[in-house]
């Protein structure tokens, strides 16, 4: 498990609780913005905004270490059902939620959105990932409205010091001796944190011998540009999602395995 959380946490629980046992390798961190001013400023000014756009849990708790409630005026667009969930357990509403749990899907949404959602003409804040694409708000810009982008946080790779963080020593043990059955990816920063604690070639063999599950097609996208089409791609988007494509990707890995039969 290649995302960052404590033992026992949302994703390990539900891999444990499935039959699993869970190698954590904490690919990426959070981290506070290079510079904590501009998102202070734009959330000092929200009230000269039409809308707010976060697109995962960490955008959502980076606006509410400074802004505990939300102007009631401004409309809340967000991507994800744990982003949601995250939102409205402060009390916040969401006004815009895609179906489909990608930026894409968002930007389709405000596409076809009656007169009363259009952003044409409209200030939009869109605090996120210093890693986060440029699709979202050029998107978003094409529609004709006005995109503030902020760093929200930073998204770290580990590199070699996650190490410190593994479930006991034996993880690169593990790996080296091919005995990680699934590997599964929760973003395409976890991707490139990998790559950079293991380097390319020892990622490339491990995602030849193991089984792959990403967590949506931006997480897919980012294993196949190193090479790797992932087995399984959750759909949901979800943990629970990423679980079951954990399940089935593991699966069809044995079948594909397994001698042919006459």
């Amino acid at each position: 498990m290649t995302r960052d959380e404590p033992p026992g946490g949302a994703l390990s629980g539900r891999l444990t609780a499935a039959g699993a046992r869970v190698l954590r390798w904490p690919a990426t961190k959070i981290a506070p913005p290079a510079d904590p001013q501009p998102l202070a400023r734009a959330l000092a000014a929200l009230e000269s905004f039409d809308w707010l756009v976060l697109t995962s849990v960490h955008a959502v708790a980076a606006v509410a270490a400074r802004r505990a409630t939300l102007p009631a005026a401004l409309r809340l667009a967000v991507v994800g059902a744990s982003t949601a969930a995250a939102a409205e357990a402060l009390g916040w509403r969401v006004d815009l939620l895609p179906s489909e749990f990608h930026a894409e899907a968002l930007l389709a949404s405000f596409a076809a959105a009656g007169d009363d959602q259009r952003v044409a003409g409209r200030r939009i804040l869109f605090p996120a990932s210093d890693r986060a694409a440029a699709a979202l708000p050029d998107g978003l810009a094409a529609l004709g409205a006005e995109v503030v982008r902020v760093e929200g946080y930073r998204t770290m790779t580990s590199g070699s010091a996650g190490t410190a963080a593994l479930d006991g020593a034996s993880c690169l043990g593990e790996v080296a001796r091919g005995a990680v059955d699934v590997v599964t990816f929760a973003s395409p920063s976890a991707v490139a944190g990998l790559a950079a604690a293991l380097g390319e070639a020892a990622l490339a063999d491990l995602l030849a011998h193991a089984a792959v599950a990403a967590i949506g097609p931006t997480t897919a996208g980012a294993l196949v540009r190193r090479g790797r089409v992932p087995d399984a791609i959750a759909s949901p988007a979800t943990l629970d999602g990423l679980v079951a494509a954990a399940l089935a990707a593991h699966l069809g890995h044995i079948e594909r395995k397994l001698p042919c039969r006459s």
